[in-house]
């Protein structure tokens, strides 16, 4: 009679399960204990606050919208959101933030998201503030921090390529921004 494997399987497949967690989409993992998954923040309270520390990143989702993913200087710009959840009858979230997934290192990039002006009224504002190079090259993906959008107002994901440091000036910005479509 042949000893069956199926019990070392399982237990290798446990062990590795708990010293490698899966995540989800967004990179994010569950919130520590004790602590109220899908956000602590709501309203633009929200606007230039790092998703992760803000805990809206769980739950969050790349829309199924075309152009809410466009390649980018080697790698993808994504447009997420991050819906938030009722929490003692009031919500919490309802943000997008951009994330640009790159292949390969070296350069350095700016990526941040923006609402459409159309709808806020605040043209050019929403950019520069929350213009952002966080994340951690290293892992090559970069984010930026959140805007509140609501469930009503288009927002787009941006990156453009830091251009290296030249002898007689600064580092400079390059001149064409890559975006995803307000959506």
């Amino acid at each position: 009679m042949r000893p069956h494997r199926l019990p070392t399987v399982l237990m290798g497949l446990t062990l590795s399960l708990a010293l490698f967690p899966v995540t989800g989409a967004s990179g994010a993992t569950a919130p520590p204990p004790g602590r109220a998954a899908g956000g602590d923040c709501h309203g633009e309270r929200c606007d230039g606050r790092d998703p992760i520390a803000t805990r809206c990143t769980y739950g969050a989702y790349i829309p199924r919208i075309a152009n809410a993913t466009v390649p980018a200087y080697g790698g993808t710009i994504e447009l997420h959101y991050g819906p938030g959840r009722l929490v003692n009858g009031k919500r919490t979230c309802e943000v997008n933030w951009a994330r640009f997934v790159k292949r390969g290192q070296g350069d350095s990039y700016r990526v941040w998201v923006e609402r459409d002006p159309a709808f806020t009224g605040k043209a050019g504002q929403d950019k520069t503030r929350t213009r952002y190079s966080g994340g951690d090259e290293g892992t090559g993906i970069i984010y930026s921090d959140q805007v509140y959008v609501g469930t009503a107002v288009p927002a787009r994901a941006c990156v453009e390529r830091v251009l290296p440091v030249r002898p007689l000036g600064g580092a400079g910005v390059g001149r064409s921004a890559v975006c995803t479509a307000f959506i």
